[in-house]
Protein backbone atom coordinates (compact mmCIF):
# COMPACT_ATOMS: atom_id res chain seq x y z
CA UNK A 1 0.00 0.00 0.00
CA UNK A 2 1.24 3.44 -0.96
CA UNK A 3 0.45 6.98 0.79
CA UNK A 4 0.43 9.64 -1.22
CA UNK A 5 -0.41 13.17 0.81
CA UNK A 6 -1.09 16.75 -0.94
CA UNK A 7 -1.48 19.18 1.61
CA UNK A 8 -2.35 22.59 1.14
CA UNK A 9 -2.73 25.67 3.57
CA UNK A 10 -3.97 28.81 3.86
CA UNK A 11 -4.88 31.37 6.64
CA UNK A 12 -8.44 30.36 6.91
CA UNK A 13 -8.24 27.03 5.00
CA UNK A 14 -6.43 23.43 5.37
CA UNK A 15 -7.30 20.61 2.85
CA UNK A 16 -5.15 17.25 3.25
CA UNK A 17 -5.94 15.17 0.61
CA UNK A 18 -4.53 11.39 0.60
CA UNK A 19 -4.08 8.69 -2.07
CA UNK A 20 -3.92 5.06 -0.93
CA UNK A 21 -3.20 2.74 -3.35
CA UNK A 22 -3.32 -1.03 -2.99
CA UNK A 23 -4.16 -3.61 -5.38
CA UNK A 24 -4.27 -1.28 -8.72
CA UNK A 25 -7.15 0.54 -6.86
CA UNK A 26 -6.98 4.41 -5.55
CA UNK A 27 -8.76 5.31 -2.08
CA UNK A 28 -8.96 8.75 -2.30
CA UNK A 29 -9.34 10.60 1.84
CA UNK A 30 -9.71 14.05 2.60
CA UNK A 31 -9.85 16.27 5.42
CA UNK A 32 -10.89 19.89 5.22
CA UNK A 33 -11.12 22.60 7.41
CA UNK A 34 -11.77 26.03 5.88
CA UNK A 35 -14.41 29.42 6.30
CA UNK A 36 -16.49 29.24 3.24
CA UNK A 37 -16.36 32.90 3.42
CA UNK A 38 -12.96 33.61 3.65
CA UNK A 39 -10.91 34.55 0.26
CA UNK A 40 -8.57 32.20 1.24
CA UNK A 41 -11.12 29.30 0.66
CA UNK A 42 -12.04 31.26 -2.55
CA UNK A 43 -8.65 30.98 -3.87
CA UNK A 44 -8.09 27.37 -2.96
CA UNK A 45 -11.58 26.21 -4.39
CA UNK A 46 -9.92 27.59 -8.16
CA UNK A 47 -7.60 25.09 -7.86
CA UNK A 48 -9.38 21.93 -6.96
CA UNK A 49 -10.91 21.63 -10.68
CA UNK A 50 -7.08 21.13 -11.70
CA UNK A 51 -6.75 18.83 -8.40
CA UNK A 52 -10.00 16.33 -9.72
CA UNK A 53 -8.07 16.12 -13.36
CA UNK A 54 -5.18 14.92 -11.63
CA UNK A 55 -7.02 11.99 -9.82
CA UNK A 56 -9.40 11.22 -12.57
CA UNK A 57 -6.06 10.80 -14.78
CA UNK A 58 -4.45 8.64 -11.91
CA UNK A 59 -7.48 6.55 -11.59
CA UNK A 60 -7.41 5.89 -15.49
CA UNK A 61 -4.46 4.76 -15.97
CA UNK A 62 -4.22 2.52 -13.03
CA UNK A 63 -7.26 1.08 -14.39
CA UNK A 64 -5.98 0.72 -17.97
CA UNK A 65 -2.71 -0.95 -16.78
CA UNK A 66 -4.88 -3.59 -14.52
CA UNK A 67 -6.65 -4.30 -17.79
CA UNK A 68 -3.33 -4.97 -20.08
CA UNK A 69 -2.55 -7.25 -17.65
CA UNK A 70 -5.08 -9.61 -17.75
CA UNK A 71 -4.54 -9.99 -21.54
CA UNK A 72 -3.41 -13.50 -22.15
CA UNK A 73 -0.16 -13.74 -24.49
CA UNK A 74 -0.22 -13.88 -28.31
CA UNK A 75 -0.01 -16.81 -29.63
CA UNK A 76 2.72 -17.64 -32.22
CA UNK A 77 1.30 -18.32 -35.77
CA UNK A 78 1.11 -21.41 -37.53
CA UNK A 79 3.30 -22.38 -40.08
CA UNK A 80 2.50 -22.86 -43.81
CA UNK A 81 2.06 -26.43 -43.10
CA UNK A 82 0.00 -26.46 -40.38
CA UNK A 83 -2.01 -23.94 -42.20
CA UNK A 84 -2.88 -26.26 -44.85
CA UNK A 85 -5.60 -28.19 -42.33
CA UNK A 86 -7.48 -25.23 -41.40
CA UNK A 87 -11.23 -25.00 -42.72
CA UNK A 88 -10.84 -21.52 -43.33
CA UNK A 89 -7.54 -19.39 -44.40
CA UNK A 90 -6.71 -16.18 -46.55
CA UNK A 91 -4.93 -16.28 -49.57
CA UNK A 92 -4.61 -13.43 -51.54
CA UNK A 93 -6.20 -10.13 -51.14
CA UNK A 94 -9.93 -10.24 -52.35
CA UNK A 95 -10.28 -13.94 -51.98
CA UNK A 96 -10.63 -16.19 -49.53
CA UNK A 97 -10.72 -20.44 -48.66
CA UNK A 98 -13.17 -22.65 -47.00
CA UNK A 99 -12.80 -26.17 -47.10
CA UNK A 100 -12.52 -26.79 -51.10
CA UNK A 101 -14.33 -23.88 -52.45
CA UNK A 102 -12.12 -20.56 -53.06
CA UNK A 103 -14.34 -17.34 -53.38
CA UNK A 104 -12.47 -13.92 -55.21
CA UNK A 105 -13.87 -11.20 -56.91
CA UNK A 106 -13.13 -7.46 -58.57
CA UNK A 107 -10.96 -8.83 -61.34
CA UNK A 108 -9.97 -7.48 -64.36
CA UNK A 109 -8.89 -8.49 -67.92
CA UNK A 110 -7.88 -6.83 -71.27
CA UNK A 111 -8.60 -8.46 -74.15
CA UNK A 112 -8.26 -7.35 -78.28
CA UNK A 113 -12.02 -8.07 -80.13
CA UNK A 114 -11.91 -9.42 -83.76
CA UNK A 115 -14.62 -10.59 -86.55
CA UNK A 116 -14.23 -13.68 -87.96
CA UNK A 117 -16.69 -14.79 -91.00
CA UNK A 118 -16.68 -18.75 -92.31
CA UNK A 119 -14.12 -19.25 -89.84
CA UNK A 120 -11.52 -17.05 -91.78
CA UNK A 121 -9.74 -14.27 -89.54
CA UNK A 122 -9.53 -12.09 -92.50
CA UNK A 123 -13.54 -10.74 -94.21
CA UNK A 124 -14.40 -11.40 -97.64
CA UNK A 125 -14.30 -7.93 -99.55
CA UNK A 126 -18.49 -7.44 -99.31
CA UNK A 127 -17.95 -7.10 -95.51
CA UNK A 128 -15.48 -4.59 -95.73
CA UNK A 129 -18.07 -2.07 -93.55
CA UNK A 130 -16.91 -4.66 -90.79
CA UNK A 131 -13.32 -4.33 -91.21
CA UNK A 132 -11.63 -3.35 -87.53
CA UNK A 133 -8.90 -1.39 -86.31
CA UNK A 134 -7.82 -4.03 -83.89
CA UNK A 135 -5.87 -1.73 -81.64
CA UNK A 136 -8.48 -0.06 -81.04
CA UNK A 137 -11.08 -2.87 -80.62
CA UNK A 138 -10.43 -3.84 -77.12
CA UNK A 139 -12.89 -5.86 -74.42
CA UNK A 140 -12.95 -4.70 -70.83
CA UNK A 141 -13.71 -7.39 -68.54
CA UNK A 142 -14.55 -6.46 -64.46
CA UNK A 143 -14.83 -9.72 -62.71
CA UNK A 144 -17.28 -9.14 -60.00
CA UNK A 145 -17.40 -12.59 -57.67
CA UNK A 146 -15.13 -15.75 -58.35
CA UNK A 147 -15.52 -19.05 -57.22
CA UNK A 148 -13.20 -22.03 -57.90
CA UNK A 149 -14.21 -25.22 -56.52
CA UNK A 150 -11.55 -28.08 -55.99
CA UNK A 151 -12.93 -31.42 -57.59
CA UNK A 152 -9.45 -33.57 -57.18
CA UNK A 153 -6.48 -32.57 -55.17
CA UNK A 154 -5.75 -29.13 -55.93
CA UNK A 155 -5.30 -29.84 -59.78
CA UNK A 156 -8.62 -30.01 -61.37
CA UNK A 157 -11.24 -27.21 -60.17
CA UNK A 158 -14.30 -26.00 -61.25
CA UNK A 159 -14.74 -22.32 -61.91
CA UNK A 160 -17.68 -19.90 -62.37
CA UNK A 161 -18.79 -16.49 -61.62
CA UNK A 162 -20.51 -13.41 -62.76
CA UNK A 163 -18.77 -10.65 -65.13
CA UNK A 164 -19.34 -7.48 -66.73
CA UNK A 165 -17.97 -6.82 -70.13
CA UNK A 166 -17.41 -3.99 -72.09
CA UNK A 167 -17.10 -4.73 -75.85
CA UNK A 168 -16.00 -1.76 -77.87
CA UNK A 169 -15.56 -2.80 -81.94
CA UNK A 170 -13.63 0.18 -84.06
CA UNK A 171 -14.33 0.35 -87.42
CA UNK A 172 -11.94 0.88 -89.71
CA UNK A 173 -14.24 2.40 -92.18
CA UNK A 174 -17.15 5.44 -91.93
CA UNK A 175 -19.64 3.01 -90.82
CA UNK A 176 -22.66 4.05 -89.94
CA UNK A 177 -25.33 1.58 -88.56
CA UNK A 178 -28.87 2.82 -88.95
CA UNK A 179 -31.34 2.34 -85.98
CA UNK A 180 -34.57 0.90 -86.40
CA UNK A 181 -34.44 -1.26 -88.76
CA UNK A 182 -35.53 -5.17 -89.31
CA UNK A 183 -32.47 -6.00 -91.00
CA UNK A 184 -28.80 -4.50 -90.40
CA UNK A 185 -28.55 -1.48 -92.60
CA UNK A 186 -25.33 0.07 -92.91
CA UNK A 187 -24.64 3.56 -94.23
CA UNK A 188 -20.62 4.20 -95.47
CA UNK A 189 -20.68 7.85 -94.64
CA UNK A 190 -18.30 10.51 -97.15
CA UNK A 191 -17.36 12.13 -93.47
CA UNK A 192 -13.65 10.82 -92.46
CA UNK A 193 -14.34 10.02 -88.37
CA UNK A 194 -11.48 10.17 -86.39
CA UNK A 195 -13.27 7.50 -84.30
CA UNK A 196 -16.14 5.46 -85.19
CA UNK A 197 -16.79 2.75 -82.43
CA UNK A 198 -19.64 0.34 -81.50
CA UNK A 199 -19.94 -0.17 -77.81
CA UNK A 200 -21.62 -2.77 -76.06
CA UNK A 201 -21.59 -3.89 -72.43
CA UNK A 202 -23.07 -7.45 -71.71
CA UNK A 203 -23.65 -9.51 -68.62
CA UNK A 204 -21.44 -12.69 -69.11
CA UNK A 205 -21.36 -16.02 -67.04
CA UNK A 206 -18.57 -18.17 -67.76
CA UNK A 207 -17.70 -21.43 -66.64
CA UNK A 208 -14.37 -23.72 -66.98
CA UNK A 209 -12.53 -26.72 -66.04
CA UNK A 210 -9.44 -25.84 -64.37
CA UNK A 211 -6.29 -27.77 -64.91
CA UNK A 212 -3.20 -27.30 -62.17
CA UNK A 213 0.43 -29.08 -62.27
CA UNK A 214 2.20 -29.30 -59.40
CA UNK A 215 4.57 -26.25 -58.37
CA UNK A 216 7.69 -26.29 -60.16
CA UNK A 217 11.25 -25.54 -59.30
CA UNK A 218 10.65 -21.59 -59.16
CA UNK A 219 7.51 -22.18 -57.31
CA UNK A 220 4.97 -21.72 -60.09
CA UNK A 221 2.20 -23.59 -61.44
CA UNK A 222 1.08 -24.37 -65.36
CA UNK A 223 -2.43 -24.30 -65.54
CA UNK A 224 -4.96 -24.62 -68.49
CA UNK A 225 -8.86 -24.04 -68.61
CA UNK A 226 -11.62 -24.49 -70.66
CA UNK A 227 -14.68 -23.65 -70.91
CA UNK A 228 -17.94 -22.07 -72.13
CA UNK A 229 -19.67 -18.59 -71.61
CA UNK A 230 -22.76 -17.34 -72.01
CA UNK A 231 -23.81 -12.94 -72.28
CA UNK A 232 -26.83 -11.49 -72.53
CA UNK A 233 -26.30 -7.65 -74.09
CA UNK A 234 -27.43 -4.81 -72.01
CA UNK A 235 -26.72 -1.78 -74.05
CA UNK A 236 -25.45 -1.04 -77.13
CA UNK A 237 -24.24 2.54 -78.65
CA UNK A 238 -22.25 3.79 -81.57
CA UNK A 239 -20.43 6.65 -80.84
CA UNK A 240 -18.36 8.82 -83.58
CA UNK A 241 -16.31 11.65 -83.77
CA UNK A 242 -15.08 14.04 -86.47
CA UNK A 243 -13.48 17.11 -87.27
CA UNK A 244 -16.63 18.55 -89.90
CA UNK A 245 -19.16 17.40 -87.47
CA UNK A 246 -20.41 17.48 -83.97
CA UNK A 247 -19.83 14.21 -81.66
CA UNK A 248 -22.95 11.25 -82.37
CA UNK A 249 -24.25 8.88 -80.05
CA UNK A 250 -26.42 6.46 -80.86
CA UNK A 251 -28.27 4.28 -78.71
CA UNK A 252 -30.36 1.05 -80.50
CA UNK A 253 -30.17 -2.36 -80.11
CA UNK A 254 -28.46 -2.51 -84.24
CA UNK A 255 -30.19 -5.94 -84.63
CA UNK A 256 -27.44 -7.81 -81.84
CA UNK A 257 -27.29 -11.23 -80.75
CA UNK A 258 -28.69 -10.33 -77.45
CA UNK A 259 -28.24 -13.85 -76.42
CA UNK A 260 -25.03 -14.86 -77.21
CA UNK A 261 -22.30 -18.01 -76.53
CA UNK A 262 -19.03 -19.22 -77.18
CA UNK A 263 -16.70 -21.27 -76.10
CA UNK A 264 -13.33 -19.93 -73.86
CA UNK A 265 -10.08 -20.91 -72.90
CA UNK A 266 -6.90 -20.04 -70.61
CA UNK A 267 -3.05 -20.55 -70.31
CA UNK A 268 -1.44 -19.43 -67.82
CA UNK A 269 2.46 -19.82 -65.92
CA UNK A 270 2.94 -17.98 -62.96
CA UNK A 271 1.19 -14.13 -62.59
CA UNK A 272 1.03 -14.75 -66.55
CA UNK A 273 -2.37 -15.84 -67.78
CA UNK A 274 -3.97 -15.66 -70.92
CA UNK A 275 -7.87 -16.51 -72.51
CA UNK A 276 -9.30 -16.62 -76.02
CA UNK A 277 -12.96 -16.35 -76.44
CA UNK A 278 -14.29 -17.56 -79.83
CA UNK A 279 -18.32 -17.22 -80.17
CA UNK A 280 -20.60 -19.65 -81.16
CA UNK A 281 -23.60 -17.37 -82.39
CA UNK A 282 -23.22 -14.83 -84.58
CA UNK A 283 -22.63 -11.64 -84.11
CA UNK A 284 -25.94 -10.09 -85.06
CA UNK A 285 -29.45 -12.14 -85.41
CA UNK A 286 -29.54 -14.86 -87.12
CA UNK A 287 -30.86 -13.73 -90.69
CA UNK A 288 -30.77 -10.14 -89.93
CA UNK A 289 -27.15 -9.17 -90.67
CA UNK A 290 -24.02 -10.28 -92.28
CA UNK A 291 -22.36 -13.65 -90.61
CA UNK A 292 -20.30 -12.42 -88.54
CA UNK A 293 -18.31 -14.51 -85.38
CA UNK A 294 -17.01 -12.44 -82.72
CA UNK A 295 -13.81 -13.92 -81.19
CA UNK A 296 -11.43 -12.10 -78.43
CA UNK A 297 -8.07 -13.06 -76.85
CA UNK A 298 -5.86 -10.95 -74.22
CA UNK A 299 -4.64 -11.12 -70.68
CA UNK A 300 -5.49 -11.20 -67.14
CA UNK A 301 -4.58 -8.03 -65.26
CA UNK A 302 -6.10 -8.76 -61.60
CA UNK A 303 -6.94 -12.05 -60.55
CA UNK A 304 -5.85 -15.01 -58.73
CA UNK A 305 -3.51 -16.93 -60.66
CA UNK A 306 -2.64 -19.82 -57.80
Amino acid sequence: MVRLTDEFTKTSCRITTSYYQSNNKVIIMKKSFFNQHSPAFRSTASRIPALALTIFSLFITLSLSAQISEIPPVEPIDSLEEKKDKDIEISIPGSFVKGRLKTSWLGLTLGINGFASGGALNLPSELDDFELRYSKSTEWTINLIKQRFDLYKKNVYLEYGPDIVFNIYRFENSTTLVPGQEEVTVVNESVRFSKNRLRITSLSFPVLFDFHTKKGKHGHKFRFGAGAYGNIVLAAMQGQNSKDAEKTRTRDDFNLNKFNYGLMARVGLGPITLFSKYGLTTFFKENEGPNLTPFTFGIVLIGDHQ
